[in-house]
């Protein structure tokens, strides 16, 4: 964080949020279907 200069430090946070959320749903519910289905 520092190498970027932010003022907040958790404005990489706030960044990958809208990115991570998503992917960690689509995990979940590929776990779910993949693993516990069979």
């Amino acid at each position: 964080v520092a190498l970027l200069e932010l003022p907040d430090e958790n404005a990489v946070i706030k960044v990958q949020l809208p990115t991570a959320l998503p992917l960690l749903a689509v995990n979940v519910a590929l776990m779910y279907f993949l693993v516990f289905r069979y």
